[in-house]
């Protein structure tokens, strides 16, 4: 049996083909996920809930992944960029839910932010499920 820790808040990515709610490019609560059954049931602000597929969803890249990639790309980045890419990981070490939304609404603050602080959950699980193998 894998043990996943799957992430809070999740973004219905923008090419959801399962999107029956048209929630796409929304952030919303993980409320239960079954990675063996791909299907996660996400609760909105709205109050609505919705069963997606990990192919649909987005999540955040964890704190190191995106200081690796400051500590290597930083210095090309626009200052903005880096600027909002930093407070995302300052975000994310709270630790908190409220914390985690104010990260994901930064990574959704424009195209390039977005490019590299968000990953498909499917890959998520897929990383997880290696590191798991790994031990």
């Amino acid at each position: 049996m894998n043990d996943y820790v799957l992430p809070d808040y999740l973004l219905v990515g923008k090419a959801s083909t399962g999107d029956l709610l048209e929630k796409q490019n929304e952030i919303g609560l993980l409320i239960a996920g079954y990675p063996r059954d791909n299907e996660f049931i996400i609760r909105f602000e709205d109050g609505t809930q919705g069963v997606y597929k990990a192919d649909d969803l987005l999540c955040l890249k964890t704190s190191q992944e995106l200081f690796d990639h400051l500590e290597v790309q930083g210095a090309e980045m626009p200052k903005a960029d880096f600027r909002a890419m930093y407070n995302i990981t300052l975000f994310l070490g709270h630790g908190t839910l409220r914390a985690q939304k104010q990260a994901f609404k930064l990574a959704m603050s424009n195209e390039n932010i977005r490019q590299h602080s968000l990953l498909p959950l499917s890959e998520q699980l897929e990383i997880a499920g290696k590191r798991k193998v790994g031990r």
